[in-house]
């Protein structure tokens, strides 16, 4: 649904977070371990949004099905630099060269 739809993704933000490109973004949340929580999918949306041309975005719990989908999605496979899986989950890094949306 979302994926059809990305403007049900969007989120208001402050104009002076809007307005610039950000060349680091961290996307660690909200939780999405349950069916109570929503997960990342807006957070995913938002950084391939606000990153800078040439940014860097790190993705944690990307292992989980639906963020795994949204960061293919969003910041796109041939974005992906580096994968680091422990115990405590999936960090990926994503080096933004193009748009994917």
């Amino acid at each position: 649904m979302f994926l059809d739809s990305p403007a049900l993704l969007e989120m208001a933000l402050p104009p002076e977070m809007q307005n610039q490109g950000w060349d680091i973004i961290l996307v660690d949340g909200p939780r999405g371990d349950g069916d109570q929580f929503p997960g990342r999918m807006r957070s995913i949306y938002l950084a391939s949004k606000l990153v800078s041309n040439a940014g860097e975005v790190f993705v944690h719990d990307c292992e989980r099905e639906v963020e795994g989908v949204y960061c293919q999605a969003f910041l796109g496979s041939q974005n992906l630099r580096a994968e680091i899986k422990d115990r405590f989950g999936h960090l990926r890094h994503y080096h933004m060269t193009g748009r994917c949306h």
